[in-house]
């Protein structure tokens, strides 16, 4: 699990807004929505419910929460992170409430991965404040300066990603958190009553429909429980076990699910590959809870609290003792993250292998050394259909010239020419699609200032070769029509005698 930076904004006394930081590892958990309560009653008492303010001002242990998920047309930003490509990042626009009427400001947040181990630097995520009023205009690429951002520079940097993409997928439900206000190095946050809809083109209809979520929602058959714990300068912080220990009670399982991933895989199956390595267990595990009954739920909690009814005997003091050793807060430009030889993961055994991300992107032809940060499985469809193209009309070409040479008759020149014909417009037609197709992908290249691979030039011997070679085929054909014409001539000659 990678840590990852929070970086909000806190408005102090004076207006000054200052930058809140926060180095906190995330671990997530999915757990069955009809194990939530049971989960609740297990924690409450130790890590307290923390109260959100509506901007009414009423206070409320839930809250609504409702995130937009921009990307491209071939889901890019998805791809990218699946495959934990370094700089990955994600844009979404979040606001609470069920619809924009009492909404007044929203949020934009940008998530960006960092491979600490080779790069030195945590996975963060930063947002702004724009007036909901403005939101359309800064997607629309109004300038920074007629809006009334929290962060000028910020807003700047995100808008020139985002104008480029749409929105994608809307995720919405009801979250509770949990923390103690004297100590925020340990926070849970458990989002339930999950709802996924496929969001519209633009976000005009979406203002247009006030912000609710528009056709047939996709209800998540469970609730995602994400335990942050803070970090500490030379450990690997993870789940206090005790939590640990309450989420297996309630037949919870350890899996890092990405809503917008889940998302993607139901709504957009044409571009959402590679799929994420926990989608199989997802299906799996949602496919065992649509189908189980309540009663075999409750026999295998059982066997769970029998497992660990020893190690959940602690008592207040020890659990307390045990989270505040796991969870000793340190400024941001001192913590750093060392591999740890005793710290295991609870419930996972200790493994030696590595796992290398390019090996499984080569498989899923998404090889990032070699196409850059780029559709690369999308740049080898096109290669492999021009590549087709190629083939079945030059063997056609091939098989009428072969006919020429075999058969006689006008009958058979006039066929192989209308199949030579045909050949011609169709390899004209896929040079073009082809052309078009790989102008953007160059294009989405210098867009976010990568190179152009030299991979992306072997079209240049393969279409020399391919003129030359329906150059000859044409030529030849329009040698036999010169042939015949001449021979058709000399036919209708009439030969006089010499006097």
């Amino acid at each position: 699990m990678a840590a990852i930076i929070e970086i909000g904004s806190e408005t102090h006394d004076g207006g000054e807004e200052q930058e809140q930081v926060f180095v906190r590892k995330s671990i997530k958990y999915v757990l069955p929505n009809d194990s939530v309560k049971a989960f609740i009653d297990r924690i409450q008492y130790e890590l307290p419910i923390s109260s959100f303010t509506l901007p009414s001002g009423e206070v409320v242990t839930s809250q609504m929460n409702n995130s937009s998920y921009f990307d491209d047309e071939y889901l890019n930003m998805y791809k990218e992170r699946v495959v934990k490509n370094e700089c990955a990042e994600l844009y979404r626009v979040r606001w609470y409430g069920t619809s924009f009427k009492p909404v007044e400001n929203m949020f934009i947040e940008r998530k960006r991965h960092h491979n600490y181990k080779k790069v030195h630097k945590y996975s963060n995520k930063k947002r702004l404040v724009l007036p909901k009023e403005e939101m359309n205009r800064f997607l629309t690429g109004t300038p920074i300066e007629e809006l009334h951002p929290s962060k000028e520079k910020l807003a700047k940097d995100i808008q020139e990603a985002m104008v480029h993409m749409q929105p994608k997928v809307r995720t919405q439900y009801l979250r509770t958190s949990f923390m103690k206000q004297e100590n925020q190095d340990l926070r849970i946050t458990l989002d339930r009553d999950i709802v996924l809809f496929a969001e519209p083109q633009s976000w005009a209809e979406i203002e247009a429909a006030d912000g609710t979520g528009q056709g047939r929602g996709e209800k998540m058959p469970f609730t995602v429980v994400e335990v942050k714990v803070a970090m500490f300068e030379g450990g690997k912080p993870e789940c206090p076990e005790w939590i640990h220990i309450a989420l297996m009670e309630c037949n919870a399982r350890k899996i890092k699910l990405s809503k917008y991933g889940y998302g993607c895989a139901q709504f957009y199956p044409k571009h959402a590959h590679p799929l994420p390595k926990w989608n199989a267990l997802v299906t799996t595990w949602s496919d065992h809870l649509n189908s189980s009954a309540a009663g075999e739920l409750q026999n295998s909690g059982e066997m769970l609290r029998k497992k660990y009814s020893e190690i959940w005997a602690y008592d207040n003091t020890s659990i307390q003792e045990h989270s505040q050793d796991s969870c000793n807060t340190v400024e941001m430009s001192t913590a750093e993250m060392k591999p740890g030889k005793s710290d295991e993961k609870p419930g996972k055994a200790p493994t030696s292998k590595t796992r290398n991300i390019f090996k499984k992107a080569k498989r899923h032809g998404l090889n990032r050394k070699k196409y850059g940060k780029t559709d690369g499985k999308a740049f080898m469809a096109n290669e492999r259909t021009y590549l087709n193209y190629i083939q079945w009309t030059s063997s056609l070409a091939t098989f009428c010239v072969g006919l020429l040479q075999l058969a006689t008759g006008r009958e058979v020149l006039y066929v192989s020419t209308a199949i030579v014909l045909f050949c011609d417009m169709l390899i004209m037609y896929a040079t073009t699609l082809y052309h078009l197709r790989r102008i953007y992908f160059v294009n989405n290249i210098h867009s976010r200032g990568g190179r152009v691979p030299r991979s992306f030039n072997e079209w240049k011997v393969i279409g020399t070769i391919m003129t030359l070679f329906f150059i000859g085929v044409n030529a030849y054909l329009i040698y036999l029509w010169v042939e015949d014409l001449t021979f058709t001539n000399l036919e209708n000659a009439v030969i006089l005698p010499l006097p």
